[in-house]
């Protein structure tokens, strides 16, 4: 028995046994839905219309333009087999009957193009879709104008050009992607609002020299109301820096955090990509700085201030082995409390408090995070001089950067103490922001020039 005997024999067990006038409607108009491929061409352009699925859609027209082609142009021509109710011109339809020769099926070859494309896309979708298709096949079966072999041919046919058609869109889409991240010029910012007179931009183009990295800085004032409409924009550049009043409600839009990030809940550089990952770089420029400076947190550390900044110089501390007494006002006595009891939990008996009237003693390190001495109001100290008398210290830094010599600065360098201002933690938290972004390192003598040209442009 010839495969045509075989698709003959298909043929006549549906037309005898399956066939009846309620299929009859059914399988005309399932045919008929299929013609030209309009079914197919009107899912794919409804999908193109829809971010979600527009990927699909284009899939979609490259697997029907495929099966066009190598269908109607290209394998139908080349064997030219006749249709069954040719070759049994007894048959009667109940279609008009169609032109073109039998082999491929192109309704099959096309309803199988489209739905195999949707479905690598989209298997909500282009499981129901493949459904159709094989009804289409069937119908061109119960309607008698194609054999067997004609429809499964048609389907293993269409099932390589949808795969084919979607592999084309992930190939162009990672070519495009990639052209993409590579045509954002090296663009970075400053995020804050309002920023001021920001040294971010000079700070971070002297390092992006210091790198031999062409890019360009910007500053970005965006008030919280705008950030979240602002956010797409913000991804297309390769990485940011966040101040007040951001740094905690981009955490949020963020993919994912640095562990800095999480420990702080708090974000001051984000590097974009495939996804946006938050960092906190305060803590790397503060531990930083203190390296810089000779000194070392694991000591006795004395620590002005509980708040803000305080918390982060504090926890940084504690991790790196310091005990750590802190000098507070009494209105702060309660933050204090809490924080000692989370350090103590880290750590056993690593913190202790006093109020600032009472601070005396001998410390490695002192640190003020208090902004007290800021200007304008720069006369104002955490410790009065008279107090001094009774502190020693080998070292002290001051997370004020305006000015660049606070008094309490003045204070301690008279009694021979090694100082450092805010500056420098200001500097070596955008090269940690640099490392992030682009791994760039530096020789610290070139950031050490960097911290003493920026102190001239306060």
């Amino acid at each position: 028995m010839s495969i045509t005997d075989i698709d003959f024999s298909i043929l006549d067990f549906i037309r005898e046994n399956i066939a009846c006038p309620v299929l009859d409607v059914i399988m005309k108009f399932i045919t008929a839905t299929g013609e030209q491929g309009i079914i197919w061409i009107v899912l794919a352009l409804i999908c193109l219309c829809f971010k979600k699925t527009r990927r699909c859609g284009a899939a979609m027209i490259i697997a029907l333009l495929l099966a066009f082609i190598f269908g109607n142009l290209i394998i139908k021509p080349l064997v030219a087999r006749p249709r069954p109710f040719i070759v049994r011109p007894e048959t009667v339809l109940i279609i008009d009957p169609p032109g073109e020769y039998s082999f491929p099926s192109g309704h099959t070859f096309i309803a199988f193009s489209a739905a195999t494309a949707l479905f690598c896309g989209n298997k909500k979708f282009g499981i129901p879709a493949l459904i159709y298709g094989a009804l289409m096949g069937f119908s061109r079966l119960y309607l008698y104008v194609h054999f067997p072999t004609d429809v499964l041919c048609g389907a293993l046919f269409g099932i390589i050009t949808g795969v084919t058609g979607h592999f084309a869109v992930v190939l162009f889409m990672n070519v495009f992607n990639k052209e993409k991240r590579k045509n954002k010029m090296n663009s970075y910012a400053i995020l804050g609002y309002p920023l001021g007179h920001s040294l971010s931009p000079q700070i971070h183009k002297r390092l992006f020299e210091l790198s031999s990295v062409n890019a360009e800085y910007k500053v970005l004032e965006i008030s919280p109301e705008q950030l979240k409409d602002n956010f797409p924009v913000l991804k297309e550049l390769k990485g940011f820096n966040i101040t007040i009043p951001h740094k905690i409600s981009i955490i949020d839009m963020c993919d994912s955090l640095d562990d800095t990030a999480k420990r702080y809940m708090s974000v001051n550089c984000i590097k974009c990509g495939d996804t946006v990952v938050g960092y906190n770089t305060d803590c790397v420029g503060f531990t930083m700085s203190i390296k810089a400076m000779g000194a070392t947190l694991d000591s006795r550390v004395l620590l002005l201030g509980c708040g803000g900044v305080g918390r982060m110089m504090a926890i940084e501390t504690v991790l790196e082995g310091g005990t750590l007494t802190f000098g507070i006002r009494k209105e702060d006595e309660e933050i204090a409390k809490a924080l000692c009891k989370e350090l103590c939990e880290m750590r056993e008996n690593s913190a202790s408090y006093v109020f600032l009237p009472d601070v005396k003693g001998e410390f490695d390190l002192c640190v003020n995070a208090t902004p007290l001495g800021m200007y304008p109001k720069t006369e104002g100290t955490a410790l009065s001089k008279e107090q001094l008398a009774d502190i020693d210290a080998k070292y002290f830094f001051d997370a004020v950067y305006n000015p660049r010599e606070t008094t309490l600065m003045k204070l301690m360098a008279q009694k021979g103490v090694i100082v450092s201002g805010g500056m420098d933690m200001l500097v070596w938290q955008a090269v940690a922001a640099h490392t992030i972004w682009d791994g760039s390192t530096y020789n610290e003598s070139d950031i050490k020039q960097l911290i003493e040209d920026m102190k001239e442009l306060v």
